[in-house]
């Protein structure tokens, strides 16, 4: 992530260089955003993603913001305890899937507002949001963020009394996740798979 932000030039952005390459510099961004996120340090990685951000609105490619930046923004800012910017980046993400037709903007602004309706004690609307929306990445495909989903969905699931689905669930991501190597995820679905006594 280092030798990719130093090679990319993305310092230029806080140190207000005017030419930048929009395909180096926000990749980079995401990265970044990626990596500090990993490491839980929402903070930091709200920072980052919004100078990338503002580097790929200027530039007016708003598919490097759909892709992978706005929807890391609004899973930090959910991290951070910030639901109300979270709420707006979900909604920006399903005004942009509904303006371009684009279902990748669809299935993370109908996750962003499952994660909303949860964070406002509705785990039954969240229940119903996050199958759309982990299907649409599925189709994509982008299986190890619909399995995260999905497993966001076992927990919702559990909340209100669904056993099975909830184990279901966690069945179903816990194969994606031994078949990508991501222990990480794997470990956090076995432990939900105890939760819910599967």
């Amino acid at each position: 992530v280092d030798e990719a932000w130093a090679i990319s030039g993305a310092d230029g952005v806080e140190t207000g260089v005017e030419f930048l390459n929009v395909h180096t510099v926000v990749p980079a961004h995401i990265g970044k955003t990626s990596h500090l996120m990993a490491r839980e340090d929402w903070d930091g990685a709200i920072r980052v993603a919004l100078a990338g951000l503002e580097v790929a609105d200027r530039t007016g490619y708003v598919i490097w913001g759909i892709h992978r930046l706005l929807p890391l923004l609004g899973e930090a800012y959910f991290q951070a305890g910030r639901t109300a910017e979270g709420e707006e980046i979900a909604q920006r993400l399903r005004t942009c899937g509904n303006d371009l037709d684009h279902d990748l903007a669809r299935a993370w602004g109908t996750a962003g507002e499952a994660i909303v309706a949860w964070h406002r004690g509705d785990s039954a609307k969240a229940a119903r949001l996050l199958p759309p929306a982990a299907e649409l990445l599925e189709r994509i495909p982008m299986v190890y963020d619909a399995a995260r989903l999905r497993r966001q969905l076992a927990g919702r699931l559990w909340e209100i009394g669904d056993g099975e689905g909830a184990r279901r669930e966690l069945r179903r991501v816990q194969t994606v996740f031994e078949s990508l190597g991501a222990t990480r995820e794997l470990r956090k679905a076995l432990i939900q798979m105890e939760e819910v006594g599967g």
